[in-house]
């Protein structure tokens, strides 16, 4: 990984960019951070209030909260537990492809 002023979060990937396959220029702090609304339908597919996952993955609501708001950029292990408990794969809740991307 590049490092950057938002402490090394740039990286170089090779990926299906704009058509092609070519390096990408990728900034994985700034899709984490983005506002996670899988999270939340996941959330709400097991009729899990915020404050019911944030028991079971053992942190406050408002964690859960600043997560679903793109306030807070949660770690990988925080990550791993919140998809077990939803029954979910890390891609399904964290990641965005690139037209989720160029939406925003």
């Amino acid at each position: 990984m590049l490092g950057s002023g938002r402490g090394g979060s740039l990286a170089f990937v090779e990926a299906d960019c704009w058509g092609g396959s070519e390096l990408c220029f990728v900034d994985w702090r700034w899709q984490a951070v983005a506002k996670n609304l899988k999270l939340k339908a996941a959330r709400a597919e097991l009729d899990y209030s915020q404050e019911d996952l944030a028991k079971l993955v053992g942190v406050s609501r408002q964690t859960i909260n600043m997560i679903e708001r793109g306030d807070y950029n949660p770690t990988l292990n925080l990550c791993l537990s919140i998809c077990h408990v939803l029954g979910k794969t890390l891609d399904e809740i964290f990641w965005k492809d690139i037209t989720e991307l160029e939406e925003q």
